[in-house]
């Protein structure tokens, strides 16, 4: 056998096992803690009851929802902080192995990445100060400043609304609902559409606001009003999550953990 003979055959050897630990390597960045006790999930904590920081740690009705579910894969969660914008993003960056903070379903984000099944069905609410006279969208001026997190389901509600009744409500779409309840304070926004618990959750702990349900939703989706997990498109982990879910709501654990967070 020539030496330039053995050098061509090492060298194809080479290739091959360098395309055979990519892909293998691939394989498993669909999933990052598929082979770890660990479950990193990626939460976007300013949506109190759902998730928001208390004495410096991460609580609220999604985070015991996604610890019950790890448990049932014995796995450990890990939790990775970041603004909503960026949880689809380092989803599919490989990041985190899903996220959960109160995001609903829709056609955008669904060419982008997978979803659980619905565990909660919301409703929406709008904020304003004690001192404006108005409690619906309909009361409000044309023109009149309207906070929304930025790519939430809000944001595409009043979007709807502008389109559907030929109105110009203005959006300030931000990346925190902290941030626009104290724009809201200030006067630089004149109302705040939220989730309708979380809605309860501010009034009851900040002084000189009222909120309404929204009760006509026929301005958005039925699905975008129901909560659900990201996952990354393909992942291993959705059949597990969903069976997860079911299971919960079959032994009560969610009905029980909906009662704890005043959800219900």
């Amino acid at each position: 056998m020539s030496n330039s003979f053995k050098t061509t055959l090492f060298s194809v050897l080479a290739v091959i096992i360098v395309l055979a630990l990519f892909f293998l390597f691939k394989a498993n960045d669909d999933d990052i803690s598929i082979n770890n006790n660990n479950l990193v999930v990626g939460v976007s904590p300013d949506y109190p009851p759902f998730e928001f920081t208390k004495d410096g740690k991460i609580v609220g009705f999604d985070i015991d929802l996604i610890n019950e579910i790890a448990k049932t894969m014995h796995k450990e969660v890990k939790i990775r902080e970041m603004e909503f914008s960026s949880l689809i993003p380092s989803l599919n960056s490989g990041e985190v192995d899903l996220i959960i903070s109160s995001i609903s379903r829709n056609s955008d984000r669904s060419e982008n990445i997978d979803f659980s099944e619905p565990y909660y069905a919301s409703a929406f609410a709008i904020i304003a100060k004690n001192d404006q006279d108005f409690s619906s969208l309909e009361d409000l001026p044309n023109d009149a400043k309207v906070g929304v997190q930025t790519g939430s389901t809000m944001e595409n509600f009043v979007n709807n609304y502008n389109d559907s009744v030929d109105k110009s409500l203005k959006i300030i779409s931000l990346g925190s609902n902290f941030i626009l309840i104290e724009k809201l304070k200030l006067g630089e926004i004149d109302a705040l559409i939220v989730e309708d618990a979380q809605a309860s959750s501010f009034v009851k702990n900040i002084v000189g606001l009222k909120s309404n349900a929204i009760e006509d939703n026929v301005y958005i989706d039925e699905e975008e009003s129901s909560y659900v997990i990201g996952l990354k498109k393909g992942s291993s982990l959705t059949e597990k999550v969903n069976q997860a879910i079911e299971n919960l709501n079959n032994n009560v654990q969610i009905d029980l953990l909906l009662k704890k967070w005043h959800l219900r």
